[in-house]
């Protein structure tokens, strides 16, 4: 696949999600309601849309270069750190900047407040390290 085209399928899944968080805040109005949940769940299956999209519209041989396994699995772990890290760097950066809130975390310097969500290690504050574990082991779990 071609840099070129790796960019528009990223660039099509961000565009695409962010419509329908958006849509779904002006349907619904609170994405944290549970008339928002299936607007989001809609969201996990775009990957899996674009690509089949992607497949069937430009490229038609392109299944036949899809690797089941990477060749190195530290690709499978950065591919799951690097966007969790990130998501969770945009969170800190926006709830201190004073931009708006989450209803699932807390920030600090000293490290991070859970306040609700099923966490393996449990909610309430906790250390940087004790964060970065209980999300590992909740993703594992």
């Amino acid at each position: 696949m071609q840099k070129s085209s790796i960019l528009i399928f990223l660039s099509f899944l961000l565009v695409a999600s962010w419509l329908v968080q958006g849509l779904a805040i002006y349907f619904v109005g609170d994405l944290s309601s549970a008339r928002a949940a299936p607007w989001l769940v809609s969201l996990m299956f775009f990957p899996t849309l674009a690509a089949i999209i992607y497949r069937l519209g430009f490229n038609s041989n392109a299944f036949a270069h899809v690797r089941f396994w990477p060749g190195n699995p530290l690709y499978l772990i950065l591919g799951a750190l690097i966007p969790a890290a990130t998501t969770l760097a945009v969170l800190a950066i926006v709830e201190n900047a004073g931009w708006g809130s989450c209803d699932y975390f807390g920030f600090s310097v000293a490290g991070a407040e859970l306040k609700k969500g099923p966490w393996v290690l449990g909610l309430g504050t906790q250390s940087w390290g004790m964060f970065a574990l209980n999300i590992a082991a909740t993703a594992i779990a």
